[in-house]
C-alpha cells in the first residue's frame, strides 16, 4: 500500500478507427496512461484507494465505448480500500516508584493489510510488556503489515520521585518532658500516611494516636531512652523510613577532685541538669550544701529532691591517684547507672574504658551529645574512662557499682 507500481492496459477492438487506425480515449483519473493505436496502457499507478478506474472510447463514427477497471493492493480483494499503517503504545503515563510493583505497554496497531508483526526495542516481538520502570523510561516498537509497510511509534513513562522521609534532630530532655518529632517528607504522590512506632509496635503519642494517621509530627514523653520510627507511604510508592533516639538528661552532673598522697582535699560539684533551683541535697555524710569540700578516699552519694517531689539518685568515688596519670583537657560528664556508662560529650570521638588495673573492658564509638554504653557483668570498683577526639584526649575516673 501507498506504491505507485500498479499497470493497466485497455485494448479495443471493432468500430471504426481514424485514418491512423488509432482510437481516441478519455478518462477523468489523472494517471500516465500511454495511446497506442487500439490499447491504452498505464504504469506507475497507485491503487486510487480502492476506487475503480473508467475510460471512455471514442470511434472516427463518434461511437463510444467504456470499460472499468481496479488496481488491486497484494493481500487484499479488489476494491477494499486501504490506508496507511499507524499505531500508538497504550499505557500508563506516570506511575509512582515502586520495586515490587508492574505496569503493562501494548502496542495499538491499525491500518494497512493486517497480519502484523511487531518489534520492541530491547523488549522482543509481542504485542505486549509488563515492566517495572524505577526511572523516567521511553519504549519504542517498529509495526510492519503484511505488505511489509511498517512505521516506528514511541510513548514514555514518567516515574515520580522515590519517598523520602527524615525525622528533625531533637535535644535529650529531662523525665517527665515531652519534644516533638518532626517528619519532612518528599517524592511520591504526596498523599501520604505517616506510621509512628517504637521497637515494641504503634505507639500513642499525647493527645493523639498517630498509627495510621496522617500526621508528620508528634509529642512524646518517654519514661527511658527510646527509639521512635516513622514510615511514610502513599498508597503506591515503596514506603520509606526513619528513626531517631530520644534521650534522657542524666539527673545529675557530678565532677570530683581525687587526692594525692592521703590528703583528704577532695572535692565535688553537683550541677542537676533536670529539677528546678529549689532542690534540696542530702549526701551520704549527712551534708545538705549541693557540693563538698575537703573530702578523704571514699564513695559519696547524693539524694536530689526537686520541688516537685521527685528524687533523683547520684554516687561518685574520691580516690587516691598517687602514681595514676589523669589527662584533663576540659569537663565532660562520665556517670554509670546500673550496668549502663553515660558519656555526655560536646564532641564526637571513640570511648576506651579501663579498670583499674588497666584492663581494656570496653572500645566503643560516640557521637556528640549523650551516648548510652553497656559495660560487661563485672565487680563494682574504680573505672578509667579514655575519650579520644580529634584534637584533644580526655582521661576520667568513675565508680562502677552494680
Amino acid at each position: 500500500y501507498g506504491d505507485a507500481n500498479g499497470t493497466m492496459t485497455i485494448s479495443v477492438s471493432g468500430g471504426t478507427p481514424d485514418g491512423g487506425g488509432t482510437y481516441n480515449f478519455a478518462h477523468e483519473w489523472p494517471a500516465p496512461f500511454t495511446s497506442n493505436n487500439g490499447s491504452l496502457s498505464g504504469s506507475n499507478l497507485t491503487d486510487n484507494n480502492g476506487l475503480p478506474i473508467t475510460v471512455t472510447v471514442v470511434d472516427a463514427s463518434g461511437c463510444t465505448a467504456t470499460a472499468t477497471g481496479t488496481i488491486g493492493v497484494e493481500g487484499l480483494p479488489l476494491g477494499v480500500p486501504v490506508t496507511s499503517v499507524t499505531a500508538t503504545i497504550d499505557l500508563a503515563e506516570s506511575i509512582c516508584y515502586n520495586i515490587s510493583e508492574t505496569t503493562s505497554l501494548q502496542v495499538m496497531p491499525s491500518g494497512g493489510v493486517g497480519n502484523y508483526s511487531y518489534q520492541w526495542a530491547e523488549l522482543g516481538t509481542e504485542l505486549a510488556y509488563t515492566v517495572n520502570p524505577l526511572e523516567n523510561t521511553c519504549y519504542s516498537v517498529t509495526v510492519t503489515d503484511g505488505n511489509g509497510c511498517n512505521i516506528a511509534v514511541d510513548d514514555c513513562i514518567e516515574v515520580l520521585d522515590p519517598l523520602s522521609i527524615s525525622i528533625s534532630d531533637v535535644e535529650s530532655i529531662c523525665f517527665g518532658d515531652t519534644t516533638d518529632l518532626i517528619a519532612s517528607a518528599s517524592g511520591g504522590n504526596e498523599d501520604y500516611t505517616y506510621s509512628w512506632s517504637t521497637l515494641s509496635g504503634p505507639i500513642f503519642a499525647i493527645n493523639s494516636y498517630v498509627n495510621n494517621v496522617v500526621v508528620d509530627t508528634i509529642s512524646v514523653a518517654p519514661s527511658t531512652q527510646t527509639a521512635y520510627s516513622v514510615e511514610l507511604s502513599d498508597g503506591c510508592s515503596t514506603p520509606a523510613q526513619d528513626q531517631i533516639t530520644v534521650e534522657l538528661k542524666g539527673p545529675l552532673e557530678i565532677s570530683s577532685t581525687d587526692i594525692v598522697d592521703g590528703t583528704c582535699d577532695g572535692s565535688i560539684t553537683n550541677t542537676p541538669q533536670c529539677g528546678s533551683v529549689s532542690n534540696s541535697y542530702l549526701w551520704s555524710d549527712g551534708s545538705t550544701s549541693s557540693g563538698l569540700t575537703n573530702l578523704c578516699v571514699g564513695v559519696y552519694t547524693v539524694t536530689v529532691t526537686d520541688d516537685l517531689g521527685a528524687t533523683f539518685t547520684a554516687e561518685t568515688t574520691i580516690n587516691d591517684v598517687t602514681g595514676v596519670e589523669d589527662i584533663e583537657v576540659e569537663p565532660i560528664s562520665i556517670w554509670t547507672s546500673s550496668n549502663l556508662l553515660h558519656v555526655k560529650s560536646d564532641k564526637s570521638g571513640s570511648v576506651s574504658v579501663y579498670d583499674f588495673t588497666g584492663k581494656s573492658i570496653l572500645q566503643a564509638n560516640v557521637n556528640a551529645g549523650n551516648n548510652l554504653l553497656a559495660l560487661p557483668n563485672m565487680p563494682q570498683g574504680i573505672l578509667l574512662v579514655r575519650i579520644n577526639t580529634e584534637d584533644e584526649q580526655v582521661t576520667k575516673k568513675v565508680f562502677y557499682s552494680k
